[in-house]
């Protein structure tokens, strides 16, 4: 099994585990519950890095979920920086609500970096992606990368 089908089992594991844990408070109520789960890559008996997921409450109804994505040993030779992304959402008509995103990979110049801004008024959706703008319609029910996950979180919950 390859590092990068062990670290998806591992978020995949976690984010079951996280609905699990938060049924009860999401079915109680429309707001996650604030988290912090960290989660050792491994490969064949060694651990490459980390994953760190985190959500916090920002305000009563908006939230920051982040996921950062450190190496570890001889795997900073290949991965030297963190992989990061961040997501900022409120919950809106009982639905995961994407205000930003933002993806990087670590390296300063990188080609590979995602910032996007989602405009629910103006009904558009805007950035840049991999140095490519971005200036999209915004339909409902548009996530990010990781705005979809505690929006599964929480329909897995219900």
């Amino acid at each position: 099994m390859s590092l990068r089908h062990t670290k998806w089992r591992a978020i995949a594991g976690a984010l079951l585990w996280l609905a699990a844990a938060n049924t009860v408070a999401a079915s109680e109520q429309e707001a996650p519950a604030p988290f912090v789960a960290k989660f050792a890559i491994e490969g064949k008996g060694i651990t490459a890095g980390y994953t760190t997921l985190e959500l916090t409450r920002t305000a009563p109804n908006a939230y920051t979920y982040r996921s950062r994505n450190v190496a570890r040993g001889i795997f900073r030779l290949v991965f030297p920086d963190a992989i990061s992304q961040t997501s900022t959402f409120s919950i809106v008509n009982g639905e995961v609500q994407p205000s930003s995103y933002h993806a990087d990979d670590g390296e300063r110049d990188s080609d590979k970096a995602v910032t996007l801004r989602f405009d629910w008024q103006s009904g558009r959706v805007t950035g840049v992606a991999e140095k490519k703008p971005v200036d999209l319609a915004l339909e409902s029910g548009t996530q990010d990368s990781l705005s979809v996950q505690i929006e599964l979180m929480r329909e897995l919950a219900a």
